[in-house]
């Protein structure tokens, strides 16, 4: 019940209550208290309860630590972040996989990669397999500190571990390319997802092979490669050639994205996925290609694949930003005709966009 209260001041009165009737409140009421408080930012009032945990005969468990861990560091409190992650691991249980992925989420979110890195593979060395998930943060990572060479060595390592890339994993590196002026090897991605089911992506074969008796050197990334059951760590092969865009074109025809969705229909036309043409449509607007935005958002929809609110305000930011606020107001008229609800992001892109464009007028106009 304390998770399905719409606002802190419910949950609590429903955890006083509890109390009052002798009712006692389990870890995972707890928790979903902790998620509450830390999702309306109530971080001193967590952290309170979290020292009186023993205090009500209560113990916390990983989810408890995961749930903090993870409201400081979204949150730019990496101190914080750390510190939980530092008891957490003085705990004699050994971590789980959702552990291990907060601990690299939160160093992701401070910069300190080597650190992500190292947790990567001492979660290897302990027999606690990564998943895409694992991969896929950071790949995303990476791509938001503009290293998108370190994107495509994690992305590799993540296929030569014998994990299938799948949409999230795609749509990261694609993101971590396109947001680093690598439009056409996102490109290449998108559209190998689509021909050969994301086969053509970079190649695993290019994963960074270490030898087992070198140490991660001290300020340099640790590097994991996994291949069955075997692993080996050593030096950062950042200097290495990380995979290149002819890794993942071979599926690619010359004229690009817009011009292969041209060509597919039956079974091809079928694959075509929303999240894929959504990442694409925003690339296209951060390269000031607004053309390509909307020639692939129409086809999308020729395809018969409906574009969601993220889709819509994807559209609407290449369009708002790069000089066409007609188009962007068109296209909201279009997502309020397709019955998509408009999000406080939608709203914001256009206010943004006008202001961008020194109208205040205009800005005003969608802020009422």
């Amino acid at each position: 019940m304390i998770g399905l209260s719409p606002n802190v001041e419910s949950a609590r009165a429903l955890l006083a209550d509890m109390r009052e009737n002798g009712i006692k409140p389990s870890i995972v009421t707890y928790n979903a208290f902790f998620q509450k408080l830390m999702e309306t930012r109530n971080f001193r009032e967590a952290e309170k309860m979290f020292r009186e945990l023993p205090s009500y005969f209560v113990c916390p468990d990983q989810h408890t630590y995961c749930i903090m861990i993870n409201g400081h560091s979204r949150n730019g409190r990496h101190r914080n972040a750390e510190r939980i992650f530092s008891m957490l691991r003085s705990r004699e249980r050994e971590l789980d996989l959702a552990s291990y992925n907060s601990g690299i989420a939160m160093y992701c979110r401070s910069g300190k990669f080597a650190e992500a890195e190292l947790l990567l593979l001492e979660m290897v060395k302990l027999g606690v397999k990564p998943t895409n998930a694992t991969f896929t943060i950071l790949i995303s990572s990476y791509g938001k500190g503009g290293r998108p060479e370190d994107a495509m060595r994690i992305f590799s390592i993540m296929k030569s571990s014998g994990l299938e890339a799948d949409l999230g994993s795609n749509n990261a590196l694609m993101h971590a390319l396109s947001s680093n002026g690598r439009l056409k090897e996102a490109e290449n991605i998108a559209l190998s997802l689509i021909i050969e089911n994301g086969s053509n992506t970079p190649n695993a074969k290019s994963a960074p092979r270490l030898l087992e008796s070198s140490p991660p050197p001290e300020n340099a990334l640790a590097v994991v490669a996994l291949s069955g059951n075997t692993l080996a760590a050593g030096h950062d092969q950042a200097s290495q050639s990380p995979p290149t865009s002819s890794d993942s074109s071979a599926a690619a025809p010359a004229g690009g994205l817009v011009q292969g969705l041209g060509e597919l229909t039956g079974e091809l036309a079928g694959r075509l996925d929303v999240a894929t043409v959504t990442s694409m449509i925003a690339a296209y607007g951060r390269h000031g290609r607004v053309t390509d935005a909307c020639a692939l958002f129409q086809r999308m929809r020729a395809l018969q694949l409906q574009p969601n609110v993220h889709t819509f305000n994807a559209l609407i930011g290449a369009c708002a930003f790069n000089g066409r606020l007609d188009m962007a107001e068109r296209c909201y008229s279009d997502m309020v005709a397709a019955r998509v609800e408009p999000d406080q992001a939608t709203f914001r892109l256009l206010i943004d966009g006008h202001e961008a464009a020194g109208d205040a007028m205009g800005a005003m106009d969608w802020v009422s």
